[in-house]
């Protein structure tokens, strides 16, 4: 990965969330991830890649930085979703239902991947899987958001 292009991107990040971006870049590479950035409209969308297969995306929308996590495994760390703060929860809730588990598996792009049939607190959650695990990234959300990254890049090693 060019350095260069890595320090532009974190021109981006707010200070505040700088060392936080630091830390998960220097778990994923640690364990092999690859670094991809693409310039996007409201700047970089930095995805980590292992084994050529994103691991989760650093994004940025008008209400600030967000952490999309793919959690292929997401049934290895069910004891970390299901003490999630309030505020994620509602990020759940709030994504887009996965077709492909509620109305029927051909109603998706084929390409899509199987969203996530979760239960958290007794709320049954069956999200999309490109915005089910998607988090603003707040000081209450970082060390929730640190967990789930650390058990999905291990489960996929």
């Amino acid at each position: 990965m060019n350095e260069e292009l890595y320090l532009e991107f974190l021109d981006y990040v707010p200070m505040y969330n700088r060392s936080f971006v630091n830390e998960l870049h220097t778990l994923f590479t640690s364990h092999g991830c690859k670094l991809v950035l693409k310039q996007a409209r409201n700047g970089y969308v930095a995805s980590y890649q292992l084994k050529k297969k994103v691991v989760c995306n650093f994004v940025f929308r008008k209400k600030g930085m967000l952490f999309r996590l793919y959690g292929d495994n997401y049934k290895h760390y069910s004891a970390i979703l299901e003490h999630l703060p309030a505020s994620m929860q509602k990020e759940i809730a709030a994504a887009s239902v996965c077709k492909r588990l509620v109305v029927d598996p051909q109603s998706c792009n084929p390409k899509c991947h199987m969203g996530y049939d979760i239960t958290i607190q007794g709320n049954h959650y069956q999200p999309c899987r490109y915005n089910g695990l998607m988090f603003l990234i707040t000081d209450e959300s970082k060390p929730y958001i640190r967990q789930l990254a650390t058990q999905e890049i291990l489960a996929r090693e």
